[in-house]
C-alpha cells in the first residue's frame, strides 16, 4: 500500500509481527460455518491494487481490517475507496476504534467497528440481521449516516473458549524476529487484562482490568500445534501481566 504513504517496511530490527487478532476473527468465523480469508498486505508487501485484485477474486461480503492510531487514516481512505468501488461491507477492530468509535466509523463511512475484544462480538452478528446489530455488545453501528452505539462490551470470562488463531490463512512463513534465527516465529496470547492504570498504555481500553489467564492445558495446546502442524519452534507471549501469577508461570514452564 505504498501508494497511500502507509508504512509497509520491517521494523530497524528485522521484526515481521504476525496479526494474531485478525486470526482469531478469522477462527471465529471458520467455527461458526463461514468461509474467511486473511491478507496481511504489510507482511507480503503487497501494492494497493494488488492488495484489491485479492479481495476482487474472493468477492466477500464483509471486510474486517485491523488499524492502529498510526494508520488509521490511511487505513480508513483505503477501505473506504474499496466500498466506493465495490460496494463491500467494512469494518475496523483494533485500539484506535476502540478508543474512538464514533469517530472512526464516520470518518472511514464504515458499516460497523468492534468496540474492544471482538471475537464474541463478531460471533453474535455473523447470523444475525444487521437491523438487530445494535443489541449486540460492542458494536459501533452505521444507521444512515449515523454512528449508533450498541451496550458496552462483553470480555470473554473464559479465554479457552476461543479456537486458536487461523495462522493457517496467514503468510505465518515471513513472520520473523531476530531471535527466530531466519525461522518463522508466532505471536501468543496466553492472558488478557491489567488492572495498572498507566495513562500512556491501551492495555485497559481494550483487555478490561480485570486479569484472565488461560488454562495450561490449553495454552501448551496451542504451542504444540505450532511446532507439530505449522512447524513454527520460536514464539512470544503479548501479555502486559505473565509474571503476576507465579504459580500459573511456574506450571507453564514446566
Amino acid at each position: 500500500m505504498k501508494e497511500l504513504g502507509r508504512c509497509v517496511r520491517k521494523s530497524v530490527g528485522g521484526e515481521t509481527w504476525p496479526q494474531t487478532g485478525l486470526a482469531y476473527l478469522a477462527a471465529i468465523t471458520l467455527r461458526s460455518g463461514h468461509e474467511a480469508r486473511l491478507i496481511d498486505a504489510m507482511a507480503e508487501g503487497l501494492t494497493q491494487d494488488q492488495t484489491e485484485g485479492r479481495i476482487a477474486d474472493w468477492n466477500p461480503d464483509w471486510i474486517i481490517a485491523g488499524t492502529t492510531t498510526p494508520t488509521f487514516k490511511k487505513d480508513a481512505a483505503y477501505l473506504k475507496g474499496l466500498k466506493e468501488r465495490h460496494g463491500y461491507t467494512i469494518a475496523f477492530t483494533g485500539t484506535h476504534v476502540t478508543a474512538l468509535p464514533v469517530e472512526s466509523l464516520l470518518e472511514a463511512n464504515a458499516d460497523f467497528v468492534f468496540m474492544g475484544e471482538a471475537e464474541l462480538t463478531l460471533e453474535r452478528i455473523l447470523d444475525r440481521p444487521r437491523e438487530e446489530w445494535t443489541q449486540v455488545p460492542g458494536m459501533c453501528v452505521n444507521i444512515d449516516g449515523e454512528a449508533v452505539k450498541g451496550p458496552p462490551t462483553e470480555l470473554v470470562d473464559d479465554l479457552d473458549y476461543l479456537p486458536y488463531p487461523a495462522r493457517h490463512l496467514t503468510p505465518y512463513e515471513v513472520y520473523q524476529m531476530p531471535f527466530s534465527h531466519g525461522e518463522p516465529f508466532a505471536t501468543v496470547i496466553p492472558s488478557r487484562g491489567c488492572p495498572y492504570p498507566c495513562t500512556f498504555c491501551r492495555a485497559g481500553t481494550v483487555w478490561g482490568v480485570n486479569i484472565r489467564t488461560r488454562s495450561v492445558d490449553n495454552l501448551m495446546g496451542e504451542l504444540f500445534d505450532l511446532r507439530d502442524n505449522l512447524g513454527i519452534n520460536f514464539f512470544a507471549f503479548m501479555t502486559d501481566t505473565f509474571t503476576l501469577r507465579p504459580s500459573w508461570v511456574k506450571q507453564v514452564m514446566e
